[in-house]
């Protein structure tokens, strides 16, 4: 946004220079430009045709980058040049990267394909505001071009790994992205600990390490012996496949493979509630790869002892196998504590390792598949805690949010908004293992979602909705989405879409809404001072900190906070199961409101939930769970 309205400042600049010269004598002179200074590094001295020019940049000068100049000037081989280039920025791994690809590189060179450069290289950037520019430049650089490298991998003559792991090597030649593939070709005979052999011929990809072409990096991927720890003895030859020339490779050096087995050594963290992702931490982990029907999952075994002392034997025929979620390197593998829930009936239980809290204690064994094998690892001895059922609740606000604000004349206070909506939520459900955050949670695989935006798109009018399907007792569901269209929900007659719909709260303005049991004139004297349909003049950037209205703002901002916290927290209270009826533990109930209304009571029906103590104001609210429904609540999500 700050490049756009520099852009359009600029622009309008400019037209304004432009009409003062059709009425003045003399022509505007053209904008001056701001230079800010880039320093430049030279990533590698050598491209290989396919490759690119690659330097890291820093400086000021990077703001908003529009488009990018290299020059060259020196000499190339024996010619005198001056060549503009088009670059490309790049994120690389420890700066930013401006990079010329080949294509553009050619162009200087003709039809050679060998050539050494001599001489400056500057780098000129545009600002998109158009207003400022950078510019650096590298003296006395020199650049070798060639069309093909010959390759060198410094191997030791033995080495002891696990499957998936990488190797450090020094080198030399190593190629880069779009220059070819560097690849070492592995040929022998592979003894298996089962004593089985077979001829391998295989191919491991090679990377550039973080030192350059001195250094590789070797994937040994698990395609390239198998899962079956054993031990493989013969020949490596490194070779080159060039993009633009024929290969080159060095020659074979003789070479001893210990393939150790699989192995867990642990969890990170050591315990965790359902829902949540945790790492399995070893070594020798492999992902899927269905195409080569490579597996991998862990075999939990022993006693799972719940907190009410209930002991779960995991033996035998019921043994305990997960399955990963991903394998993000050789040593971690992700692994989420879904909920798995059971129908019995008319009843819905939850089953498996995260059905009750509790601690596990036995080993973890990693088993490994392939086409060719099913191989158990070395298992993890230890134990594993399963923590209360923590509930996350995302709070997803919706551009149309800040569109309704402006209705009301509160734009400009939107994040003071925001902090009291997060603050009474958390008020609500304080002493409760629940979590509201405004950021997508990372370490949790099953969280709710609730979506707060403006306008109702069943067209109803509605203040919020829980349009998750069917009353979740006991709170099997972690990832409710109250929010977006739910179409089970609009097939059983329920309105479809749902969330928080803040364009609505003007039901209870007396002068702007129908006459209804809900209006109240209350309203209408805390948002008239600052909402255009009421005559009001919205709150301007600043006003809050001492202006003359201060007391005034801070009062909407709390009564409009209190109402979107309030309804969040209602429609929350109902995706947790709510309201709660002995029966409904037996025969899900329809029954979604308290039955009679009570005075500040969270889970009334929204006649019985007036403004005054949605709002927080004249005495009334805040609203709370009856003795029943946080009763339930302390059930279902007790503190740890």
């Amino acid at each position: 946004m700050p490049g756009r309205r520099r852009a359009l400042a600029t622009a309008l600049g400019l037209l304004l220079a432009a009409l003062v010269a059709c009425v003045g004598s003399r022509t505007a002179p053209p904008p001056v430009l701001q230079a800010l200074p880039l320093t430049l590094t030279l990533k590698d001295p050598v491209i290989v045709a396919g490759g690119a020019l690659l330097l890291s940049v820093e400086g000021a000068g990077l703001l908003d980058p529009s488009f990018v100049t290299v020059t060259l000037k020196g000499q190339l081989d024996n010619a005198t040049i001056e060549a503009r280039l088009v670059g490309e920025f790049a994120v690389g791994a420890r700066a930013v990267e401006i990079k010329v690809p080949f294509s553009e590189l050619s162009r200087p060179l003709g039809a050679r394909t060998v050539a050494r450069f001599t001489g400056a290289i500057e780098v000129k950037i545009d600002d998109i505001s158009g207003e400022l520019e950078g510019r650096g430049a590298l003296k006395d650089a020199e650049i070798l071009i060639l069309d093909a490298l010959p390759p060198t991998l410094e191997l030791p003559e033995r080495l002891d790994l696990h499957l998936g792991e990488e190797t450090l090597h020094a080198a030399t030649g190593m190629l880069r992205e779009g220059e070819g593939a560097t690849e070492l070709l592995l040929e022998g005979r592979f003894t298996a600990d089962n004593g089985g052999t077979r001829q391998i011929e295989a191919v491991a990809q090679v990377r550039v390490g973080e030192g350059g072409r001195e250094q590789a990096e070797v994937i040994w991927a698990p395609s390239l012996f198998g899962v079956r720890p054993g031990v493989f003895d013969g020949e490596a030859r490194v070779i080159n496949r060039h993009a633009l020339a024929e290969p080159r490779e060095a020659a074979p050096r003789p070479l001893i493979v210990e393939l150790l087995p699989t192995e867990v050594t642990g969890f990170d963290p050591p315990s965790a509630a359902r829902g949540q992702r945790v790492e399995v931490v070893g070594k020798g982990f492999i992902p899927l790869n269905s195409g080569l029907a490579q597996s991998m999952l862990f075999n939990l075994e022993g006693i799972f002892t719940t907190l009410d002392g209930e002991t779960i034997e995991l033996t035998g025929n019921n043994i305990l196998r997960l399955a990963p979620d991903a394998v993000t390197r050789h040593d971690r593998a992700d692994l989420a504590l879904r909920t798995q829930i059971m129908e019995i009936g008319e009843r819905r239980v939850l089953v498996g390792l995260t059905a009750n809290p509790g601690r596990f204690e036995g080993t973890v064994t990693p088993l490994l598949v392939d086409a060719t094998a099913t191989v158990e690892g070395v298992p993890w001895q230890g134990s594993f805690s399963i923590e209360p059922t923590r509930q996350i609740v995302f709070l997803k606000v919706l551009p149309g949010f800040g569109e309704a604000l402006a209705d009301y004349g509160l734009h400009n206070v939107e994040a003071e908004i925001r902090a009291r909506v997060e603050a009474v939520t958390r008020r609500d459900y304080a002493g409760l293992n629940i979590e509201f955050t405004d950021i997508r949670p990372e370490n949790f695989a099953e969280y709710s979602i609730i979506e707060i935006g403006g306008p109702d798109p069943n067209g109803a009018g509605l203040l919020g909705l829980d349009n998750t399907a069917g009353k979740d007792t006991g709170n099997l569901r972690l990832d409710d989405v109250i929010g977006g269209q739910n179409a089970d929900s609009g097939e059983l007659g329920f309105f479809a879409f749902g969330g928080v719909f803040i364009e609505s709260f003007v039901l209870f303005s007396a002068s702007l809404s129908p006459p209804n049991e809900l209006t109240s004139p209350n309203f209408d004297a805390i948002f008239a001072p600052f909402m255009p349909a009421l005559g009001g003049t919205p709150v301007q950037a600043g006003e809050i900190d001492g202006g003359p209205r201060q007391a005034q703002i801070e009062a909407a901002i709390l009564a409009i906070g209190n109402l979107i916290g309030n309804t969040i927290s209602h429609e929350i209270g109902h995706s947790l199961g709510l309201a709660f009826f002995e029966e409904d533990f037996e025969v899900r109930s329809q029954q979604f409101h308290n039955e009679f209304d009570e005075p500040n009571a969270m889970m009334d029906s929204g006649q019985d939930r007036p403004f005054e103590e949605r709002a927080e104001i004249q005495g009334q609210g805040p609203a709370v769970f009856n003795p029943k429904n946080r009763a339930y609540l302390e059930l279902i999500l007790p503190m740890p």
